[in-house]
């Protein structure tokens, strides 16, 4: 029997054939529709409590652990389900039904139904303690029922569940069970019992015995089970199983029951549909509604609360902030701008292109909701590397729609057969933007649906291009090179890598079963945290970590291939000598040095050029080389290729070159939103070194530009003037340079005045063009 259908907080599943291995039990895939109301009854009775051997933990320390992880489950996965948690066996009598003259004794309700919070797992994980007396666990059922009717009494819609554990050690009475059994029809709740002690076969044999005989089937649980069983034990678990069976329930060995609820789990999501709409062929139109199948999950985010405050568990919006925005002009009084008031620009060369709300929405493309196929291909001409998109959507039928589910199934046997999918334009919502995938077929015994996969654009593509390995003769290996080579793949397959619990072998690291491992160590984390704030983090768990490191047992099973390869694939130290200097480095250190490279060229002692070079007394060096090829100033490095223009003298590469490093000032300025000025002050002062002997009005001019230019923004540019004041950067006066303008008093306070000399030269217009390759290189 299965669970039902409607359940969320992990069910209980019968998986005694299971073909998955054991690292990864099935997860809980069903799709939440009601919230599941359970009520969790504990035996902590003497037998549960018992030693089972040394080193052994005993059975009510697992059934606590597996309680634990059911509870932490439901508070990171659901967020409508409830918990009751009801106790038997225990020294006291708390519970509604308990009249004082005996009846429902030893039985404790620990927590009403409610949802699962910290406290509930506090009280699981320390208040819990072994009993000291015997209870019956069919008195203990009804007050779970008791706990469940009042629990879901105000709900429309609950999926009702009870879950047993109980390793049957104690005295029962089954006058009522009859009663017991049609109140549970009645309810229509749903009872999992896991009878502790007792292994799978056990309990498939008892299931199957009682089917034979119709009675208890104690004398024959009696005679077969494997389990070391005393006879209250068989009885009662014959009782537990004639209930099971009546109610349509189910019943777990301990073993099975703590695989999975220990398991990890995750989050069930509504089925909600994305589009509801027509497949468009031509005239031809097929109603679909559209789920996503598959969707990138992501860490749950955390929420701003305020650390001042003490955080009340009744309310949570005890320690909620509020988040203000405020907008200002970066003038020097920072005037504030009215949220109304602002705009959007588009960055477009040196300029803002201001973009208002009335130019957005008219810029939006119009597009109606749609899905409509544009052609049919072959599956073989979509590479796989153009499978794009977050998301992995499937298209079905609408329920009850015959005639659609008829299209549909036809269209995907057609594109099945022909090996053929379909090239469909996607708008998900009106006014959306319009997508470019393929729908491709998904049949499978009770379904059929289309699957659509997003492609890419032309934008969307990057068309890098790499050398072939096929045409170097380094890169072709020989025959005895690609057997080892396959044969090491072959060791490594995944679909044989795992041995599921019947010895066979299965496939590894499937989707569905493989959790991912940062989620559930964020997880694991947050309840660390939450049950004490001054531990440390713990470690990830060894279930997860096995998902992200390769199998122990894989790589055993291809070391023999691997130390193959080694031996076709031999590495060979190879000594590179002296680390070779970039010519960049060398043009650095010749810098630092202040002189030229004296370092002569191989053969300078010889007869030759080089010989005659060093005769002159200058050797020959990579500096001078790299000053024979620059042409430009650049971005990377614009002094010294300024300073390498220049050592090839002459007035009008004087002149060309610092037009050039001017231009690239005016760009650092221009360009400038805050941070760094980068070498904007040696810049500056390459050209009034330069410029001083030959051309100082020329450098005066283009100061009083950059001053004007500063000026025009200054709360934003002021750092360009903190730096050449800081710099002692002024203009060129007369004491430096016979018939300069300025004085040396005036030149001092440049950067204070707003007028220039009265007897300036007329300034020349500064050249503004610049190189394409320059614009390239700043883009």
């Amino acid at each position: 029997t299965q669970p039902s259908p409607h359940a969320t907080s992990p069910p209980l599943t019968q998986h005694h054939h299971h073909q998955h291995p054991p690292p990864n039990p099935t997860p809980n895939t069903l799709m939440a529709v009601a919230p599941d109301c359970a009520v969790i009854c504990l035996d902590v009775g003497p037998s549960m409590s018992a030693a089972r051997g040394e080193g052994l933990p005993s059975y009510l320390e697992l059934a606590v652990k597996s309680i634990d992880m059911m509870i932490q489950n439901k508070i990171h996965h659901t967020k409508k389900d409830e918990v009751a948690l009801v106790l038997f066996g225990t020294h006291g009598s708390d519970n509604p039904l308990h009249d004082g003259e005996g009846g429902y004794a030893h039985i404790t309700l620990a927590r009403e139904m409610g949802l699962p919070d910290i406290s509930l797992l506090r009280y699981v994980e320390a208040s819990i303690m072994p009993g000291n007396r015997q209870a019956c666990f069919i008195d203990a059922l009804v007050v779970g029922l008791d706990a469940l009717v009042r629990g879901t009494a105000d709900k429309k819609k609950a999926d009702k569940r009870v879950v047993l554990f109980t390793d049957a050690g104690s005295r029962f009475n089954a006058d009522q069970l009859d009663n017991i059994i049609e109140g549970i029809r009645e309810l229509e709740a749903n009872i999992q019992v896991v009878a502790v002690g007792m292994s799978d076969d056990d309990v498939e044999r008892l299931a199957e015995e009682e089917g034979e005989d119709g009675g208890d089937g104690a004398g024959a649980a009696a005679r077969q089970t494997e389990t070391q069983l005393t006879e209250q034990q068989q009885r009662g678990f014959a009782v537990l199983s004639r209930l099971v069976k009546a109610v349509d329930g189910q019943l777990f060995s301990f073993q099975s029951a703590l695989k999975m609820l220990t398991q990890f789990r995750k989050t069930s999501v509504r089925p909600t549909t994305v589009f509801r709409g027509c497949l468009e062929i031509g005239d031809l139109q097929i109603p679909l509604w559209a789920y996503k199948r598959i969707q990138r999950a992501t860490v749950p985010t955390f929420k701003k609360l305020s650390g001042l405050v003490e955080l009340k568990r009744d309310d949570p919006g005890s320690g909620q902030v509020d988040r203000q925005v405020t907008y200002h002009r970066l003038d020097d009084e920072e005037t504030e701008v009215a949220k109304d008031d602002l705009a959007k620009g588009f960055k477009y060369g040196k300029d803002f292109v201001p973009w208002l709300k009335e130019d957005e929405a008219g810029m939006a493309l119009k597009c109606p909701k749609q899905l409509a196929v544009l052609c049919f291909t072959a599956a073989s001409n979509i590479p796989r590397h153009h499978y794009m998109g977050g998301s992995l959507i499937s298209f079905s039928p609408p329920p009850g729609d015959a005639v659609a589910a008829t299209l549909v199934s036809s269209l995907a046997q057609a594109l099945f057969t022909l090996e053929r999918v379909a090239i469909v334009r996607y708008v998900w919502r009106n006014n959306a933007t319009p997508k470019l995938g393929m729908l491709f077929p998904h049949i499978k015994p009770d379904y059929t649906a289309l699957l659509f996969v997003q492609l890419p654009f032309s934008e969307d593509v990057r068309a890098y291009q790499f050398p072939s390995l096929a045409k170097s003769k380094l890169a072709k290996p020989s025959k005895d090179q690609l057997a080892a080579m396959e044969k090491f793949i072959d060791s490594m397959d995944l679909m044989s890598a795992w041995v599921d619990e019947d010895g066979s072998r299965t496939e590894a690291l499937q989707p569905k079963y493989t959790f991912n491992p940062t989620i559930q160590y964020f997880y694991q984390c947050v309840h660390r945290r939450a049950m004490d704030p001054r531990e440390p983090l713990i470690e990830l768990d060894p279930v997860i970590a096995k998902y992200i490191r390769p199998s122990e047992e894989l790589a055993a099973h291809a070391k023999g291939h691997a130390d193959k390869l080694k031996d076709l694939f031999p590495l060979v130290r190879k000594d590179l000598g002296a680390k070779k200097h970039t010519a960049g480095e060398l043009w650095e250190q010749a810098e630092a040095e202040g002189a030229p490279n004296a370092k002569r060229a191989r053969g300078a002692a010889d007869d030759g050029p080089a010989a005659g070079a060093a005769a002159g007394g200058r050797g020959v060096n990579l500096a001078d080389i790299l000053r024979a090829d620059v042409t430009s100033v650049g971005s990377v490095n614009p002094v010294g290729d300024y300073k390498a223009m220049l050592a090839k003298g002459g007035a009008d590469v004087l002149r060309n070159a610092s037009e050039q490093l001017m231009s690239r000032v005016d760009d650092l300025v221009d360009l400038y939103v805050g941070g760094s000025t980068g070498q904007f002050g040696e810049m500056v002062r390459a050209l009034r070194e330069a410029l001083l002997p030959h051309e100082p009005a020329r450098f005066n001019q283009y100061l009083e530009k950059l001053r004007t230019d500063i000026r025009a923004r200054p709360t934003q540019r002021q750092p360009f003037a903190d730096v050449l004041v800081h710099a002692a950067l002024f203009p060129i006066d007369s004491s430096e340079a016979r018939g300069s303008a300025y004085s040396p008093a005036e030149a001092a306070s440049f950067w204070t005045s707003h007028t220039a000399p009265a007897s300036a030269d007329t300034r020349a217009s500064i050249p503004a063009d610049e190189d394409a390759d320059d614009l390239l290189n700043q883009l």
